[in-house]
C-alpha cells in the first residue's frame, strides 16, 4: 500500500469511521493501514495475494477476491487495488456496492493512460483514470492534495 505516501488519505478514512463500524480493506497486503484504525472499529481485511495470520475480535483477515464477497460492510476502502485491474469500471461498482455508508477509493487519476511497472519481476499495469469517469459512478468527493498522481476518491451511498 504504501501508507507513508497515502497518510492523508487514511485521516480521510478515520473522519468517516463510527464506533462499532465495520470496514473492509479490499486489497489490504498485510493491513498496513491498521494502526490508523480506531479499536472499537471492526476491520476486515481481504487480498487475493497475501494471507495475514493476525486475528483478534476487531481484526479479521481473508484470503479471497473481493468480487465473490457478498454483503456489506458500513465503510469500504480500496487503496490503489482497482487501477491495475483490467475491467476498472466492474471493480469500482462492486466496491460501491458492498458499502452501506461510503466506499473511500484511491486511484492514479488523470489522462486516460496505461503504464506498466515490473514490481518483483512481474509487469503490473497501472491505469490512470478520469476525473469524469470516476465521477459517473455516483456522488463522490476528491481529495488529491497528497500527491500529483494519486486521488483519494469517496462515494457517498
Amino acid at each position: 500500500h504504501g501508507v507513508k505516501k497515502i497518510e492523508t488519505y487514511v485521516w480521510d478514512l478515520r473522519a468517516l469511521l463510527w464506533p462499532g463500524d465495520t470496514l473492509l480493506d479490499a486489497g489490504c497486503g498485510t493491513g498496513e493501514i491498521i494502526p490508523y484504525i480506531p479499536a472499537d472499529v471492526n476491520y476486515f481485511g481481504i487480498d487475493a495475494f497475501v494471507a495475514n495470520e493476525d486475528q483478534s475480535a476487531t481484526r479479521r483477515f481473508r484470503q479471497c477476491d473481493f468480487m465473490e464477497l457478498k454483503g456489506q460492510f458500513d465503510v469500504v476502502w480500496a487503496s490503489r487495488l482497482v487501477t491495475p485491474l483490467e475491467n476498472y469500471d466492474l471493480a469500482i461498482r462492486k466496491l460501491i456496492s458492498l458499502s452501506r455508508r461510503f466506499c473511500v477509493i484511491v486511484v492514479n487519476m488523470g489522462e486516460e493512460k496505461v503504464e506498466e511497472h515490473i514490481i518483483e519481476n512481474v509487469v503490473v499495469r497501472f491505469r490512470t483514470i478520469p476525473e469524469d469517469v470516476l465521477k459517473s459512478y455516483g456522488k463522490c468527493k476528491f481529495n488529491n492534495s497528497a500527491t500529483n498522481s494519486y486521488a483519494c476518491v469517496t462515494y457517498a451511498r
